[in-house]
């Protein structure tokens, strides 16, 4: 088998951050095996295996219900941006015009009404097409998306549950459109994607209960 050469920075505040283009192919393998960001990951499981062996030991339909529930809901991000306009004393400043990738958590903590006949802004269409569509809200850390101009270049994977859900289909991509609200004393930000109608049939159709 051909290796893929790649490299890997430890990132601050839990980020792990890349400096060669050739990571996607290799990060899924790569993170789950060899995580180093903390010295208590040994013991690391992924989504997958939690919902295999560890869910079905909880007693009541509820708890698993709320347990599945955090768990679709919680997102990676991945950030092909860090902007120029972050400042001098910001962890990421010297990375600062470049298009290094960073890979963070985010948590999905709204889903508006559906739109109806309104531009669709997602990367395919560009505001020229009117389509049904939901928005929803993602809360991160500043330091991962820290304004509009990164939240532009952040894709979002739902279901990246283990290291082949990126390869076999489960894991469904939205891009994001803008920082809504941000608090940099507390180091958190929410920015908002749009989930048009096809792709949310998608996501519905990737397990059984996407809890959205």
């Amino acid at each position: 088998m051909k290796n893929i050469l790649f490299s890997i920075l430890l990132g601050r505040h839990e980020c792990a951050i890349f400096t060669s283009r050739e990571h996607e192919a290799a990060e899924s393998c790569h993170s789950y095996k060899n995580c180093e960001k903390n010295p208590g990951h040994e013991n690391f499981i992924s989504a997958q295996d939690f919902i295999n062996n560890y869910l079905p030991r909880l007693q009541s339909d509820e708890e698993r219900e709320k347990f599945r529930s955090m768990i679709d809901k919680t997102v990676r991000l991945r950030v092909d941006c860090t902007s120029r306009a972050r400042p001098d004393d910001d962890d990421m400043a010297g990375d600062r015009g470049t298009n290094k990738m960073r890979v963070g958590t985010g948590y999905v903590c709204n889903v508006d009404k559906p739109k109806y006949n309104e531009p669709c802004v997602c990367s395919n269409c560009h505001g020229n097409v009117a389509r049904k569509q939901w928005r929803f809200t993602v809360h991160t850390a500043e330091h991962v998306v820290y304004n509009t101009e990164e939240a532009k270049e952040t894709k979002i994977d739902f279901f990246y549950d283990d290291d082949s859900s990126d390869t076999d289909g489960r894991m469904k991509s939205a891009w994001g459109v803008e920082v809504r609200e941000s608090a940099p004393d507390r180091d958190w930000c929410d920015m908002w994607y749009p989930v048009v109608f096809f792709s949310f049939l998608l996501l519905v159709d990737s397990k059984p209960k996407p809890h959205l």
